[in-house]
């Protein structure tokens, strides 16, 4: 687990990186590419929930922010490396979320307004990029052809509900665009209306003009929230999870940089900067607080922290009831992950990510193991039942009863987290 950790959190190491090195080439006052970088902080699900949830999230964050830096490295200097290195960040960020394509879409269309950019993406040697990136996708599209089914079950995920009208999907998917747009702008958007209200004013005569690379930041981000609207008013998008829109607005504080930038630096705007780098440092340090709190005193307001569930509790009483290995097939949230670290001979498939169903190697097999933790009245949940038919031929387990595990929280004995399973020590269907 600890391991799995310190992966995570070199990822994002490897994020803030590329966009510090990115606002190294965009901004040209040196005191503003770190605070850019750090400026990721006051996204929410960049520094705050990312210490307790997301994993595709973090990776397509580094991808988005890797692609930007190679597009802008490729249009000062068009080498054959560099149009092959844009080709390699092109496929990580689509290999590690499909959400990322509407960034790589905002970020082409982004570029082709803009000459210098539109130039290098039109040269005959970008062919490079394009065999590159097709070069490290093929295996997947060639899994992804053949399951077109689970294609199709996340475009049903995200598009409106089928029962609403065209107006009221229309107006759900506005709804959630905004709603997700105010959501990692409004902490940003605050600190620079308190510090620096002059970014929110017209430019006056005398201000820099735009630079090429600031131009591709500002328009990227119009880009993809056309997008998203656009997406909207098609009756398309009825469903914009938070986390979905990392790869686009993670732009968003080095835009606010490049606006300042714009203006200058003078004496004044040194000694906002210095209170501005204060700013961020206490909410570093007020998030850590919040997070120790959550996990110590959760219990005193019943919320507990979702580093407290004893996730091991489950797989321990999985084992007591005879499970050793097999084929483990788990609700949605992070409890699969937790029982592949407690069973890690056996093959764990999650409606997490319904699409994925790891092969089962010859001489593998073993038992069955059903496991959520959503109350479902003593009953398998349906879509957990479903699934096993469509992909493990399992008609349904009957005979087995339905066990529950109830374990104190840590830290919060007072609360307790409640799951449940079903055991079939001699398998079923394909699920052994």
């Amino acid at each position: 687990m600890a391991s799995l950790t310190a992966l995570k959190y070199a990822v994002l190491a490897v994020a803030y990186a590329f966009l510090y090195l990115t606002a190294r080439r965009v901004l040209t006052e040196p005191r503003l590419p770190g605070l850019a970088a750090f400026s990721l902080l006051l996204l929410l699900p960049i520094g705050w929930f990312v210490h307790d949830d997301l994993t595709q999230s973090v990776a397509v964050l580094a991808a988005a922010a890797a692609t930007v830096h190679a597009l802008i490295r490729l249009e000062a200097a068009p080498t054959p490396g560099r149009y092959a290195g844009l080709g390699v960040a092109l496929a990580l960020g689509t290999l590690s979320k499909l959400t990322y394509l509407v960034f790589g879409a905002a970020l082409a269309l982004a570029a082709l307004t803009i000459a210098p950019y539109r130039r290098r993406l039109l040269d005959p040697r970008a062919i490079v990029t394009v065999l590159v990136a097709v070069a490290l996708l093929l295996p997947y599209g060639l899994w992804l052809a053949t399951h077109q089914d689970d294609l199709l079950r996340f475009a049903q995920q995200v598009s409106p509900g089928a029962t609403r009208s065209f107006a009221a999907g229309v107006l759900e998917g506005l709804g959630a665009v905004l709603r997700t747009l105010a959501y990692y702008a409004a902490p940003l958007a605050l600190c620079f209306l308190f510090l620096f209200p002059e970014v929110y004013r017209a430019r006056p005569a005398g201000t820099r003009p735009a630079a090429p690379a600031g131009l591709l930041v500002e328009r990227t981000l119009v880009a993809g929230l056309g997008l998203l609207v656009g997406g909207a008013l098609l009756n398309v998008l009825g469903q914009l999870k938070f986390r979905w829109a990392i790869p686009l607005f993670f732009l968003l504080p080095l835009y606010a940089c490049v606006r300042l930038d714009r203006l200058g630096i003078d004496a004044a705007r040194r000694r906002r900067l210095r209170a501005y780098a204060g700013l961020l440092v206490l909410t570093e340090a007020l998030m850590v607080l919040g997070i120790v709190l959550q996990i110590h005193a959760g219990a005193r307001v019943g919320l507990p922290a979702r580093l407290n569930t004893p996730y091991d509790g489950v797989g321990g009483a999985a084992a007591a009831a005879g499970f050793r290995r097999g084929t483990i097939v788990a609700g949605p949230g992070p409890l699969g992950g937790n029982l592949r670290l407690a069973f890690p001979d056996s093959r764990v498939a999650s409606l997490e990510a319904p699409e994925y169903l790891p092969p089962l190697a010859a001489g593998d097999e073993g038992a069955c193991l059903l496991v959520w933790d959503r109350a479902s009245g003593g009953a398998i949940p349906d879509d957990l039942g479903t699934w096993m038919r469509v992909r493990l031929d399992v008609a349904g387990p009957g005979a087995p009863p339905v066990e529950t595990v109830t374990i104190p929280y840590r830290h919060s004995p007072g609360l307790e987290y409640r799951a449940f399973f079903v055991h079939l020590p001699q398998g079923a269907g394909r699920c052994r």
